[in-house]
């Protein structure tokens, strides 16, 4: 998964220069277009609404089983338990 998402990330980069200068961090675009206004505060939103949009859509996606996780899930109980072996390693 770290090479599909690094080079996501590249092209996200190749491609945004020229229309953002590479702002995909909302926390990164907030203090410039502070700083700046004009145009920048006023596209502000797009970098804080598209982030959440896109979340709320794929968790939509797992949802509705449009889309599965690749490895097996835990339980709830399971990761309690999990939980409580780490701690118990940690403590010797």
């Amino acid at each position: 998964a770290g090479l599909a998402i690094g080079l996501t990330l590249a092209v996200i980069h190749i491609v945004g220069i020229q229309v953002t200068g590479v702002s995909v961090n909302p926390a990164r675009s907030f203090g410039p277009a502070v700083f700046v206004q004009g145009a920048a505060l006023q596209q502000l939103w797009l970098f804080i609404l598209a982030p959440l949009v896109g979340a709320a859509v794929a968790g939509l996606a797992f949802r509705t089983k449009i889309l599965e996780a690749d490895g097996p899930s835990v339980s709830p109980d399971e990761a309690v338990e999990m939980t409580e072996q780490a701690a118990n390693l940690a403590k010797k």
